[in-house]
């Protein structure tokens, strides 16, 4: 049996701070990390072990690098593209942002890629928003830190077993995308 591969273009969108990047290294680094363990305790143990993933990082800040349209949509093309959290705010409108944020609206909207699933860790998940027509502003309340959990819908009860609860700091608020576009963001 050949492995299957999953390839993820993983979008670079900040570098640690020093101390972390001296001791665990850089975002692609830390991503492979994680997602190399989630893969290995993947339930079914066959398919943890017949699954091979690579992960291409791609630096959209300092160099402006993103998968070309053949590798979204050629054979062998990705899988996924998964954007890193960053320091930076989504609706900062610098060139590089406004760049990243129609990057992923076309990948989310084109029919050539509607394969390519679409992840976004914090500033990405705010780059997905406002891609998809959502609204990303400073919160009101200041920078909110701390343990928080999250009440489930029937999908995240799906997904996920047990409470939901992670360590989280944030400062802005995201509102949702239209519902005009929930057929792309259905397969996000």
């Amino acid at each position: 049996m050949s492995k299957r591969l999953v390839r993820v273009a993983l979008l670079l969108c900040d570098t640690p701070v020093p101390k972390v990047l001296e001791e665990i290294g850089d975002y692609h680094v830390i991503y492979r990390h994680w997602l190399e363990t989630a893969l290995a305790s993947y339930p079914d143990p066959a398919i943890a072990q017949n699954t091979e993933l690579v992960l291409d990082a791609y630096d959209v800040v300092g160099k402006g690098e993103y998968p070309t349209a053949n590798q979204l949509t050629g054979p062998g093309g990705y899988d996924a593209v998964m954007m890193t959290g960053s320091k930076h705010s989504a609706y900062d409108e610098t060139p590089w942002i406004i760049k990243l944020i129609a990057f992923i609206r076309e990948t989310a909207t084109s029919p050539s890629t509607q394969h390519v699933k679409i992840v976004g860790v914090c500033f990405g998940h705010q780059i997905v928003a406002m891609a998809l027509g959502g609204r990303v502003v400073p919160g009101t309340n200041g920078w909110e830190i701390g343990v928080y959990g999250n009440e489930m819908t029937d999908a995240g009860r799906y997904w996920w077993t047990g409470s939901v609860e992670g360590q989280g700091g944030n400062d802005k608020l995201l509102t949702p995308a239209p519902r005009s576009r929930s057929r792309s963001s259905a397969r996000l």
